[in-house]
């Protein structure tokens, strides 16, 4: 038996339009992090959708819990003298670990709560700020992405478009040339997020390597995300770097307890530091 997970990053950055923001990120951040986010809670987010962060514990400076989503079903049930249908309240959950050291959290990854890796990504990035807030920041969430998947997907085709979307740097300790690039870009305008749009809709779009490699790396590490249109044969299709996220298998039997879930982190960690060296395509 399988058991799968996930590797997300996650940042901490400054939100300068909220009231509360009072300039700089605080000393104890990964603190603030863990003391704010990754508490027992329930969360509504948009789209009806609600959420609970339950189970959760920390042991050996990693934090583990549970991401549950609320559904409601009907079911049907016998009474004396008629079958009828009741609300039933259930909620499908994924277990996580998290290393706040690294910034890595290891999710585990099944069909029931009905989440894609973006969406995931987009809920919990929403309910992480929603608890930061008060303390003027907000949070950013990426998946670890498959190493040369954007090269795999522009090899030999007549791209189109292309989008990079970069968290300006944090604090993740990123050797990369974007981070260098990144941060001189933040130093001059003061963003927290930068995004580079090219297109050429005759399909004629350049993918130099010596250029664009830099971003690429940056975003599959969980700095950010990219998007890409190729023309096939006529046809256009749209990839994301959501729908290529790392997933970590391992051999596991029975529930998900510490022991797995500790495996997994490790694992994720081990999968961001190999993204974290130079390749080309």
């Amino acid at each position: 038996m399988m058991a799968r997970f996930i590797g997300l990053r996650y940042f901490v950055v400054p939100d300068e339009a909220n009231m509360f923001y009072r300039g700089g990120l605080v000393d104890n951040r990964r603190e603030v992090f863990l003391s704010s986010v990754l508490v027992n809670s329930v969360y509504r987010a948009r789209r009806n959708v609600i959420i609970a962060i339950q189970g959760v514990h920390s042991t050996h400076q990693l934090v583990f819990g549970k991401i549950g989503k609320r559904r409601d079903s009907l079911l049907a049930t016998r009474t004396e003298d008629d079958i009828r249908s009741i609300s039933v309240e259930t909620w499908p959950f994924l277990n996580f670990v998290c290393n706040p050291e690294q910034q890595l959290i290891a999710v585990e990854w099944r069909s029931a709560p009905g989440f894609t890796v973006e969406s995931l990504c987009r809920v919990l990035e929403e309910y992480a700020t929603s608890r930061l807030m008060t303390q003027g920041y907000m949070v950013r969430l990426e998946s670890l992405v498959r190493r040369n998947e954007f090269w795999r997907l522009v090899k030999d085709a007549d791209v189109c478009s292309m989008r990079f979307t970069m968290t300006a740097p944090n604090f993740f300790g990123a050797t990369a040339a974007a981070e260098d690039s990144l941060r001189e870009i933040s130093d001059v305008f003061n963003n927290t997020q930068t995004e580079i749009k090219l297109s050429n809709p005759a399909g004629k779009l350049r993918t130099p390597e010596g250029v664009l490699g830099k971003y690429t790396e940056y975003c599959d590490r969980g700095g950010g995300h990219w998007s890409v249109t190729v023309d096939a044969g006529g046809r256009r299709r749209s990839y994301k770097s959501t729908d290529r996220a790392i997933r970590i298998n391992i051999d596991w039997e029975g529930p998900r307890d510490q022991e797995v879930l500790t495996r997994a982190i490790e694992k994720v960690v081990e999968s961001a530091c190999q993204l974290a060296e130079p390749s080309g395509p």
